[in-house]
């Protein structure tokens, strides 16, 4: 009989630590999900801040593209509206020039017959 409380103490006892090798076995499962959850979480977070990073950054560059080309549109027009001046400019130079050059020979009061040529230096050849 004592023999028989003692086997029926001592399956108690082994029944009570089975339970709780399952129990701790569970607790630690939990827990390791509960980590990987946490870790998805900060992954999945920054993952989420690289696109962000990443699609701001391609904005920056098409923007950055975008400023170039219009600068560059702008400087060509400026060139354009400068070169259109300076040969408007010219223009208007070789016709006082002439009308200087006609108004000194006809005006001018020298009968002798030197030849004056009248046309831009750069034309004579």
């Amino acid at each position: 009989m004592l023999k028989e409380i003692f086997n029926e103490g001592l399956s108690i006892q082994k029944e009570r630590i089975r339970e709780l090798r399952n129990y701790a076995k569970e607790m630690r499962a939990k827990e390791d999900e509960a980590r990987q959850t946490e870790l998805d979480a900060v992954e999945t977070h920054y993952n989420n801040q690289f696109e962000i990073l990443a699609d701001e950054m391609r904005e920056q560059k098409n923007n950055i593209k975008k400023s170039q080309k219009e600068s560059k549109r702008q400087l060509e027009k400026v060139k354009k509206t400068l070169r259109s001046q300076l040969e408007s400019e010219i223009q208007e130079l070789h016709v006082c020039n002439f009308l200087f050059i006609f108004k000194k020979l006809i005006l001018g009061g020298n009968n002798s017959r030197k030849r004056v040529n009248i046309l831009p230096r750069y034309r004579r050849r």
